[in-house]
């Protein structure tokens, strides 16, 4: 038997010779070009990266199959292109398989272009802004949806646009947008965008293409760190020993700066006869039902006296007290309180976990959508960008004379123990709650937004006493403090001391962690047990697929019987 081993090697020697001959027939033609071709790197750069003096563009990384076409598409006219049209002509099949890989093997460098001599300075805001989301008025989509994320390209038909010159982008649209030319279906589709693209918004988007990184590649994956919540940094200055009246004075300024805002848009609720039938209206009647009597919901989600009214007023429509409306327009936002930014629901569901010392029902609970669905229809007509004229309560400036214990027993006493009890603790009839308590178990807790002295203030002097609202500034002041003097459930953020629980969560004005003629507020131990609610799975809305299923199955079973 002959030995073939000599015979394989001398195959492989041929074959690296002829690979090495075409490797030094590319160069030859990249770096010194012939008689009928250009060297490549007299406009193209000796790494591809393009030049602003000659108009070429960057082809180093392109993808292979791109840069095929493309010439080919040069050599047979079917492209434009003032240089390339007398050049690719020359070239034979196997040269421009060569030139594609070598070119789509460089990796591309981003480039500081040259601006054109007297040309406007682009808006790469605007860019920006075309590039992710298009331009809709004029039929034009976002570069991502064909080039990718980064402008990177996809496959073979569309290029990778990243760090492109602009002023050769500029020429492609010239060409691209020619009536005169005829394209094919993957031409077609830039040439509208070339023809729609107002001239300012082609420069824009162009320019800040121009500034992306033509190495950058593909976005495939989010990274997990991207997922994840960044973890905050818990506040821990030193507060001082007694109220830190700073808080409440910031917030009126904050507040008076709003209200100063001569586009400041005041909204006025619809009226409860213009909810509309079917589904979404039975949603929004459960939805107001629930708001005006949350008792019905007591030892399910609700853990104390209290309901929505309570303390946003007129069914939730009052400007003067809380209004929810305002919620749903500035929602989601970010909340100091928790240090991230919050969903409508989460808002709604500290509602329950503080105001009402209970459990938030699940995103999904037919409580939870009825609630979201009222809110909604309360904003209807709010331009969805307005600044509201009307959110929270309305403050009042910090007195000089700061407020005063005795001074506010004494106004409760004479104008809302009536209502509320000597005791603070409301005025029920068998199992109804006629007026709410404003201390003591069954109110609010430590975490409740009326416990800081401001907020309080401001309610009670713009809504109290009921119909008669006529308290002056320094007795809301008082009767504020007054009854946050007096205990009531503890935070649930409760850190297992007054003065942890303070530190982390009791920033603003309040009494909380302070002493008070009826001792050290918040000094109570743990958060009682509360209501434990419904799980999410089993007050989720109900799911077709599984309906569905049962009917086939009682079907089935009915025909077998």
């Amino acid at each position: 038997m002959l030995n073939s081993q000599p015979l394989v090697v001398g195959v492989l020697a041929l074959c690296a010779s002829l690979a090495s001959a075409r490797a030094d027939d590319v160069m030859t033609l990249i770096n010194e070009g012939t008689d009928d071709v250009a060297a490549c790197v007299s406009c193209h750069g000796e790494e591809g990266e393009g030049s602003a003096d000659m108009l070429a563009p960057m082809i180093a990384g392109l993808n292979v199959d791109y840069i095929k076409a493309t010439l080919h598409g040069f050599a047979d006219g079917s492209r434009p292109g003032d240089t390339m049209s007398t050049i690719a002509p020359a070239l034979t099949s196997e040269q421009i398989d060569a030139l594609a890989s070598y070119y789509a093997g460089l990796v591309p460098a981003a480039a500081e272009w040259p601006a054109e001599e007297g040309a406007a300075v682009p808006d790469l805001a605007l860019g920006e802004q075309i590039f992710q989301s298009g331009d809709w008025e004029h039929g034009v989509p976002g570069c991502v949806s064909c080039h990718g994320l980064n402008g990177e390209g996809i496959g073979a038909i569309f290029p990778r646009i990243a760090g492109q010159l602009p002023q050769y982008m500029v020429t492609r649209f010239e060409q691209l947008s020619d009536e005169t030319a005829e394209h094919t279906a993957e031409t077609a589709l830039m040439a509208s965008v070339a023809r729609n693209l107002p001239v300012e918004a082609r420069d824009a988007v162009l320019a800040y293409v121009a500034k992306l990184d033509p190495a950058a590649g593909p976005v495939t994956t989010v990274a997990t760190d991207d997922m994840a919540w960044n973890e905050p940094e818990m506040p821990d200055e030193p507060l001082p020993d007694g109220i830190n009246w700073k808080s409440a004075e910031n917030a009126y300024k904050s507040q008076q700066k709003r209200l100063a805002d001569p586009n400041a848009y005041a909204h006025k609720a619809p009226a409860v006869d213009t909810i509309p039938e079917g589904p979404e209206g039975d949603m929004i009647r459960f939805g107001r039902d629930i708001f005006i009597n949350t008792q019905q919901l007591r030892g399910v989600y609700v853990g104390n006296d209290l309901t929505c009214a309570n303390c946003h007023m007129g069914a939730g429509a009052s400007p003067i007290a809380a209004p929810v409306w305002a919620t749903t327009v500035d929602f989601p936002k970010y909340r100091g309180k928790n240090l991230h930014v919050n969903t409508v629901w989460e808002r709604i569901a500290g509602c329950f976990t503080y105001s009402m010392n209970g459990t938030p029902p699940a995103p999904q609970s037919k409580v939870a959508v009825g609630l979201e669905s009222y809110m909604k229809w309360l904003a209807v007509g709010i331009p969805s960008n307005a600044v509201q004229k009307a959110r929270g309560y309305v403050y009042l400036p910090v007195p000089e004379e700061k407020p005063d214990h005795a001074r506010g027993e004494a106004v409760y006493k004479a104008r809302c123990a009536v209502c509320h009890g000597e005791n603070g603790q409301g005025l029920k009839e068998g199992a109804r709650v006629a007026f709410p308590p404003l201390w003591g178990e069954n109110s609010f807790n430590w975490g409740a937004g009326m416990h800081d002295l401001e907020k309080a203030a401001g309610f009670i002097r713009h809504n109290m006493p009921l119909g008669n609202p006529n308290l002056t500034d320094a007795e809301a002041w008082d009767v504020a403090l007054y009854m946050n003097s007096h205990e009531r459930p503890q935070d649930p953020r409760w850190l297992g001391s007054v003065e942890d629980t303070r530190r982390f969560f009791h920033r603003g004005t309040n009494t909380y962690g302070l002493k008070t003629p009826n001792g050290v507020m918040g000094a109570v131990g743990a958060p009682l047990e509360k209501p434990a609610g419904v799980p999410a799975a089993e007050s989720s809305a109900p799911k077709p697929p599984a309906m569905a299923r049962e009917q086939i199955e009682a079907e089935t079973g009915a025909a077998k019987n």
